[in-house]
């Protein structure tokens, strides 16, 4: 849980990085920093690349799935909607954030753990252009790599990492952390935050003293959530909740417009809310505590 996310922090704390170091228009500490404090951390249950095998659609319904999430988004004036403003994926193989900084350009970062004991942290810029497809199309010559080994910041030599490989894994993980963005904001999977006891210990310290705000805070000590269909979040809960409760959550869905009583909307893509029945809070075992966020639209998260 968390692995990846955590050794960022790891990093930051251990001081690898100088102060006057610098990408992206960013000090480094300072935009790390700010990506720990600031990002809502999603644990992701699949490598992006497992999502359409699951899906149960083939190319070309696959295909509309991907356009009906990015036509949504540019409803909302986005380029593709996010439940947070700055939101952090972590599956099994790194943790990724993008933030936008506006004309489609987006700060990338990526903390992941390679072979022989590397932790390699990179940041740099991408734009995406839904003109030349949905995904990432140019990476910006900007790039900011660092790889850690036996607790010393060592330099990877051209010949082992090329930098263009570098190029390529931010684009790649760009990609990924999109997949997984869009299964996310699928109205038919539900978002659940996590928090555990000392989490909410943690919060309410900082609450009542800003100065306790120093130390990156590591992900079982923060909230941080997960996304699941129907079905495992019936189960979930049911699963971790202290005491039996008639929990019944409700799907949403996109809906495409297709008949001609539609006159005016006829071809346009509609988002249909998410519903609960019971009640979406739950203290949990071995103190978690659980909270169900509905997608009351496609920008606006509320509390079960």
């Amino acid at each position: 849980m968390g692995k990846h996310f955590d050794s960022l922090i790891e990093v930051l704390k251990g001081d690898f990085i100088k102060n006057d170091e610098y990408f992206a228009g960013h000090n480094v500490k300072s935009y790390m920093n700010k990506v720990i404090k600031q990002a809502a951390l999603f644990e992701f249950p699949l490598c992006a690349e497992e999502i359409f095998p699951k899906s149960g659609k083939d190319d070309e319904g696959y295909g509309r799935y991907l356009d009906d999430y990015f036509d949504m988004s540019a409803k909302y004036g986005r380029h593709f909607i996010t439940p947070f403003k700055l939101t952090a994926i972590e599956d099994s193989k790194s943790s990724i954030s993008l933030e936008n900084i506006g004309e489609n350009r987006y700060i990338v970062t990526s903390c992941m753990k390679l072979e022989d004991g590397i932790k390699a942290l990179t940041g740099g810029t991408l734009r995406i252009d839904r003109n030349l497809g949905i995904f990432p199309t140019f990476v910006e010559s900007e790039m900011y790599p660092v790889y850690i080994k036996d607790n010393k910041r060592v330099s990877m030599p051209e010949a082992i990492i090329p930098k263009r490989e570098i190029g390529e894994e931010l684009v790649s993980g760009a990609v990924a952390f999109i997949e997984q963005m869009i299964y996310i904001m699928d109205p038919e999977n539900f978002i659940v935050q996590k928090e555990s006891n000392q989490s909410i210990k943690a919060s309410q310290k900082i609450a009542s003293n800003k100065k306790y705000d120093v130390y990156p805070r590591k992900t079982a000590i923060r909230p941080h959530y997960v996304c699941i269909n129907e079905d495992e979040l019936k189960k979930f809960l049911s699963r971790e909740s202290k005491e039996p409760r008639p929990f019944h959550p409700v799907r949403g869905h996109w809906r495409k417009l297709i008949s001609e009583y539609y006159v005016n909307k006829k071809g346009q893509t509609i988002f249909i809310e998410q519903h609960f029945s019971g009640k979406g809070y739950v203290d949990g075992k071995n103190g978690w505590h659980y909270q169900v966020l509905l997608k009351q639209n496609p920008v606006t998260l509320i509390k079960a």
